[in-house]
């Protein structure tokens, strides 16, 4: 970024401290720290929808009325067979999620830069922002129960970390299935932790690759193996203990799981998805970015501090359950390394 636009950004530089000041700056550095941290999955698997309206009904088009062949030989003097469809409602609702961090004149008083605590104050704020989204993520996506089918390890197919077991003949089968029950190809496969683990040193899948040029196996050639377009692998971690009690990291998403489905890249008409975020552009009309983040600071006179707030406007909805399947204990664990 060119050194005009970052002096822009500094607090000696905007003149009076006012109670509200929206930082494009900062916005656009939160925006880029965000997507920049690919061991979130909520930014990138989801198609991101920018609305204008906290809220709102959208139209969902039951794929049978369009899969059916109802086209047939119009008779002599007659009018051609006439079809119609349905269509279902579904709706969103962006929550606001804000936290806000400090700086006191002191500390900028002993720092060498303003803009390296006012960056350091957002990366903090925008890595909780990207905690609270996973878990939201995880929440309504990286569950039973939700998508057209689900299948258990061990039960509906063999364990991927079992020797024995094929996972690309595994991948396959349900990537089929899938687009027999849902008329859709799947393009994206989100592998938890351990599954990931378990794939990259599973002796079938090493056999298929040991002769190409790379012979590594991470998710560009399994996607090419299973024949998606992308492979993600869910790694974000949290902090489960309270302030005070000893740290407690864990997996935000099942380490066990999978799911294989449909996400269209880019919002459009009539492209239908699975994941949908809803990003509340309108939350400071022309200010707020395209994922519905903004940050503002502004100044607390009787504090002698300066504040920054990273406020996210949102709603993650599954949009179309029969364009994805979710796999429950696909492996039994983390590898297992004892001697």
């Amino acid at each position: 970024m060119n050194m005009q636009v970052r002096q822009a950004a500094k607090v000696s530089d905007v003149g009076p401290r006012s109670d509200l000041y929206v930082d494009t700056y900062l916005t656009d550095f939160s925006l880029s720290y965000r997507v920049a941290e690919n061991d979130f999955i909520a930014p990138i698997a989801a198609t991101e929808v920018s609305v204008r309206k906290e809220s709102a009904i959208y139209r969902i088009f039951p794929r049978g009325y369009f899969w059916r062949d109802d086209v047939e030989v119009r008779p002599l003097g007659g009018r051609p067979v006439q079809v119609g469809y349905a269509t279902d409602k579904g709706n969103y609702h962006a929550e606001e999620w804000a936290i806000e961090t400090t700086i006191d004149d002191r500390e900028r008083a002993n720092a060498d830069s303003d803009l390296t605590l006012d960056e350091t104050g957002v990366a903090l704020l925008e890595g909780k922002q990207m905690i609270r989204q996973d878990r939201i993520w995880a929440q309504e996506v990286w569950k039973a129960g939700v998508w057209g089918a689900d299948y258990a390890g061990g039960v509906d197919f063999g364990l991927l970390d079992d020797a024995a077991v094929d996972p690309v003949a595994v991948f396959k089968t349900l990537i089929r299935r899938l687009k027999k029950a849902s008329g859709f190809r799947a393009n994206t496969m989100i592998l938890g932790a351990n599954v990931e683990d378990a794939l990259s040193v599973s002796p079938s899948m090493i056999d298929r690759i040991k002769y190409t040029q790379r012979g590594v196996l991470d998710n560009e050639l399994m996607a090419a193996l299973f024949k998606v377009q992308n492979v993600m692998t869910a790694e974000s971690i949290y902090n489960a203990a309270n302030e005070g009690a000893d740290d407690d990291f864990e997996y935000i998403l099942d380490p066990n799981a999978v799911w294989i489905g449909y996400i269209e890249p880019q919002a459009r008409l009539n492209a239908p998805t699975a994941i949908a975020r809803f990003g509340w552009t309108g939350l400071i009309e022309g200010q707020t970015n395209k994922q519905g983040g903004v940050i503002t600071r502004g100044r607390d006179g009787r504090a002698y501090t300066d504040w920054i707030h990273s406020r996210q406007a949102f709603d993650i909805k599954v949009v179309a359950p029969d364009l994805g399947i979710f796999l429950t204990g696909a492996v039994t664990g983390e590898l297992d390394i004892t001697p």
